[in-house]
This record gives C-alpha cells, sequence and structure tokens, in this order.
C-alpha cells in the first residue's frame, strides 16, 4: 500500500514542477489514475477490516 502511496506522490510532485502536464503522455496520466484508485480502494478494504474486527 506504502507504494501505492508513492507511486501517487510522486506523479503528483512531478505534475507540481511542471514536468508533466497537459501535453504529458497517456502513461502519466493513466499511472496518476490507477494509482489514486488504488489508493481509495486500499484503504476502504483496510477500514472494513478494521471495523469488523471490532
Amino acid at each position: 500500500m506504502v507504494i501505492v502511496y508513492l507511486i501517487f506522490l510522486v506523479v503528483f510532485v512531478l505534475y507540481e514542477q511542471g514536468t508533466i502536464g497537459r501535453s504529458a503522455s497517456v502513461i502519466f496520466e493513466w499511472l496518476c489514475f490507477a494509482s489514486s484508485i488504488a489508493w481509495v480502494f486500499a484503504q476502504s478494504i483496510l477500514l472494513g477490516k478494521m471495523d469488523t474486527a471490532q
């Protein structure tokens, strides 16, 4: 899960620095999208497991 966060962080930092932007290749856009969706799913799974453990 930490790796997914780091991928999202790297893509976000590259976007903020201007390294990637609107003219970026599609792979960066899909990488950002996929990592953010994976992050949301991972958090919901972990929170669901924590809720059922109580």
